[in-house]
Formats: structure tokens, sequence, C-alpha cells
């Protein structure tokens, strides 16, 4: 991240989203608002904690060297998974750190994907309202994004989270998406 006001921007976008949630009790949507803002300097401490340690351990020019997107999200992923202090024990107990933690990951990724100027990817998240999460294909009633929380919570769970692999995984995503953008434009006459 560029500065202490991009990483704050970020923060300011989630709190704006869960605060109009619909699927969010009233109660619920200030409980997450006071997390947000009472977690966001741990967050960003703990971002760049994770984020130096990447740059060290998998980069060739170590403290030097830029992190790609997919890395970024991923640090600010597991980050927001370690530092977000949701209070109510009930609302913990539910799945929306690791939903939280996702969005915060997507909302990242999206703006590098802007800034970086890929242009036909920007514009297709920009009309999808954000990155298209791909369909199930087994049988299952669960969608993409709950698996993907059940396992971030075991990872968190067994100390396991990493930025390689959820960094390929953010990977894949942008990859589904940018399939996605082509053959929809492909489409139109």
């Amino acid at each position: 991240m560029a500065d202490n006001g991009t990483f704050f921007a970020i923060f300011d976008v989630l709190i704006k989203e869960v605060e109009r949630a619909p699927s969010l009790k009233k109660r619920h949507r200030v409980l997450l608002s006071e997390a947000l803002q009472r977690s966001a300097a741990g967050i960003c401490d703990r971002y760049a904690e994770i984020r130096d340690d990447a740059k060290i351990n998998y980069m060739e020019r170590g403290l030097d060297a830029r992190l790609d997107r997919h890395k970024c999200a991923a640090a600010f992923i597991i980050a927001f998974l370690e530092k977000l202090d949701i209070k109510d024990a009930a609302l913990s107990k539910t799945f929306i750190r690791e939903r939280l933690a996702l969005q915060a990951g997507f909302i990242v990724l999206g703006a590098f994907i802007g800034k970086d100027k890929d242009a036909s990817l920007a514009a297709f998240l920009d009309k999808n309202n954000g990155f298209a999460l791909p369909e199930i294909i087994h049988k299952t009633r669960q969608k993409y994004l709950y698996i993907w929380s059940v396992e971030l919570r075991y990872l968190k769970e067994e100390d396991a989270l990493s930025v390689l692999p959820l960094a390929h995984e953010l990977f894949y995503l942008e990859s589904y998406n940018k399939l996605l953008a082509k053959t929809r434009d492909r489409r139109r006459p």
C-alpha cells in the first residue's frame, strides 16, 4: 500500500458497505462499524509486518521489492483476520470476520487493478460491482464465499495462514474475472 491515507480509505469503503448491508441487523451493522474503526490501526500495523515478512522471505530484492497486488491483498486479508476485534460473541461465531477480510482483500486487489491500468478488467469490476465469484459445480448448497470463509477460519485456528497460497487463490479469482470480462466483450455486437 502506498500510504496510510490509502490504507484507511479501504476502511471507509468497508464501513460504508457494512452500514448499508441489508442482510445485517442494524445492531450488527453498528457493532461491525465500531469494530472496523477500533481495529484499523492494529490491522494497518499487522499488514506492514506481514508485507515486510513476505518481501524478506519471498522476494529476491527483499525489503526493496514491491509486492505484487495478489500478495498485498493476501497480507491484508491475513492482518484483518488476525486483528479485527469483534466484541460480540454471537457475531464472532459467524463467518463475518472472514467475509469482511475477503471483501477487504477484494477492495485492495481491485484498487491495484485500477492503479495498474488494467482498464478492461477494471471496467468489468465496476460494471459487476466487484469480483464475480465462481459457481460451485458439485452438489452443495454452500456458496463459494462461504466455503472460502470456512477455509480461512480453519487455517487461522490452525495458525496456518500464509501469504503465498492466499495470493495464489486471489490470482485465480482475478484470472476468472478476466476470462468473464473477455467472454462478455465477445458477446457484444
